[in-house]
């Protein structure tokens, strides 16, 4: 079976995460990571021209080279034509083609309105297969999908903590709009002691709370109870997980359908959702 499972890139060329304490993967860990995401029916890799020299570590490996996954990138530059940072791209990964290529934040849209089009002429010159954007805020997504049938692909956070996008989902997947979710993990959030955060953080305490104590109660881990809770909502069509460790992905590829996640727990974390945009918008975190 082909898992809903993709493996997010960044640290592959960046440290990433506020719970991470790992350093970059070396060429042998992306190896071995990737080996095991292949064995176990892995289709794409999430990966983006900002997330340091991810691209570049991608393409050296074998099974890059060889088109065993699809790959979907994301870029930034508006001092490059979207082709010029598509092509930097190519080769970096030692591709000529790419399964997904989006803008990697709505707002660049806002700066210069031809990169929709710009991607649809390369899409239809058989460079890109799907086209999108990563947004922040429903509205965007909203707004987007009232564009279609230009985006293909609409990367968003979801999460336990973050369930704003729920009213859209099937709203999206009606206008056949592929959605991969971000975040699942909040960044590392949802894993972390509140005693070891910092007062900003103190609107979270009570769900953070609540979570562990479900975990305990459960016997389910709460990397587990993430990934169920995403792979709950058939709306989903990705869930890009971040490894920053080969036994990352061991550890989230186990915790896949987990038996003990049924309807009632999934009930107690649909009511684990925070509002409070400071907290679930790791751009505002101070």
């Amino acid at each position: 079976m082909i898992s809903k499972i993709s493996i997010g890139t960044a640290q592959f060329g960046l440290r990433y995460g506020i719970s991470n304490k790992n350093d970059v993967l070396c060429q042998s860990q992306i190896n071995e990571v990737l080996s095991y995401a292949y064995s176990n029916n892995v289709q794409l890799l999430d990966t983006a021209s900002s997330y340091g020299n991810s691209e570049e570590n991608l393409g050296k490996q074998s099974k890059i080279k060889e088109g065993a996954f699809k790959l979907v990138s994301k870029f930034n530059n508006l001092e490059k034509s979207v082709e010029q940072n598509l092509f930097d791209s190519f080769e970096k990964l030692n591709q000529s083609s790419l399964y997904g290529y989006l803008v990697h934040d709505f707002s660049l849209l806002k700066k210069k309105e031809s990169l929709l089009d710009e991607l649809q002429e390369l899409k239809n010159k058989g460079l890109i297969e799907k086209i999108g954007v990563s947004v922040y805020h429903p509205y965007q997504a909203i707004e987007l999908a009232n564009k279609s049938p230009l985006i293909d692909i609409i990367q968003l956070p979801y999460s336990i903590f973050d369930q704003r996008f729920n009213p859209i989902l099937k709203q999206l997947k009606a206008l056949d709009i592929e959605i991969h979710a971000r975040s699942i993990f909040l960044q590392g959030l949802m894993f972390m002691d509140k005693d070891n955060l910092s007062e900003f953080f103190l609107p979270a305490f009570q769900k953070l709370t609540a979570l562990n104590e479900l975990s305990l109660q459960t016997g389910v881990p709460i990397y587990s109870l993430a990934i169920n809770f995403v792979l709950s909502n058939k709306f989903i069509d990705h869930l890009i997980i971040g490894i920053s460790s080969v036994d990352d992905i061991k550890k989230n590829f186990s915790a896949q359908y987990n038996p003990l996640v049924n309807e009632l727990i999934l009930d107690q974390l649909y009511n684990l959702s925070i509002s409070d945009d400071k907290i679930i918008l790791p751009y505002k975190w101070k």
